[in-house]
């Protein structure tokens, strides 16, 4: 569970941190994707794990009209995914990976491969990538030819990307980084930086997820769940304070 507290200190929401972290990571993939690409019209989803799904909740929901496309390596799992989007009214396309990074502006990959498996070659010129999967160095979903060719590399933090971000820690040994890519997405969003879409380029946006994230969102839930007053009430002791 993940706790919400006032600047006093009083405990203000408890929230389930699993489906905490599902909203944030596909709301922070639209929020990456509508900064650096501005006006789109599909996105390719590579990964439909629970993530994956949220990742398609996401879209659908803060992104009205969107083509959905989808691939994952397990046919029961599509299977799965695929009732559970007809149960709530998604609609999606499955597709093979290249046909959906062909047909995609924005790609998402949200998987737990330990291996590359996203290549250059598939991406159109143009293409976004949001690489949401890889959070630890020994993990990566990307070949780095395409961190190398990126124009842009957003990331949340410099230094815990560097450390944490399989897929950056894996170019880097490669000698296939170029950290003056580097932009910090809370710049992106303030403006004190832009991306420019030339033609040609791709961009990559390569999370790893931050607490900071966690507190922005569940801020965000509380003030939403009081206003739709659909949320319990309850009376809970102690109080949080720096020792």
């Amino acid at each position: 569970m993940s706790v919400l507290f006032s600047k006093g200190g009083d405990i203000l929401s408890i929230i389930e941190s699993d489906r905490l972290t599902q909203i944030r990571t596909g709301s922070l993939s639209v929020l990456a994707s509508d900064y650096a690409m501005g006006s789109y019209g599909t996105v390719g989803i590579i990964g439909l794990g629970k993530q994956g799904l949220a990742q398609v909740e996401a879209f659908h929901e803060l992104r009205p009209g969107i083509t959905i496309n989808v691939f994952t390596r397990s046919q029961d799992r599509l299977n799965s995914a695929m009732n559970f989007f007809q149960r709530r009214g998604i609609k999606v396309r499955p597709v093979d990976m290249k046909t959906l990074c062909k047909e995609s502006e924005t790609i998402v990959t949200i998987t737990r491969a330990k291996d590359p498996f996203l290549k250059l070659d598939y991406l159109n010129k143009g293409s976004h990538v949001n690489a949401m999967g890889s959070n630890i160095p020994e993990k990566s979903e990307l070949y780095p030819e395409v961190v190398k060719n990126s124009a842009a590399i957003v990331v949340e933090d410099f230094e815990m990307a560097l450390e944490e971000a399989g897929d950056l820690v894996l170019a880097k040994k490669m000698g296939m980084l170029d950290e003056s890519k580097f932009m910090a997405l809370s710049s992106l969003i303030t403006g004190k930086i832009r991306i420019r879409r030339e033609e040609g380029n791709v961009t990559l946006f390569k999370s790893v997820g931050i607490g900071l994230e966690d507190v922005a969102v569940m801020s965000a839930l509380y003030e939403e769940a009081k206003r739709r007053g659909n949320c319990l009430e309850l009376e809970v002791t102690g109080k949080w304070h720096r020792e």
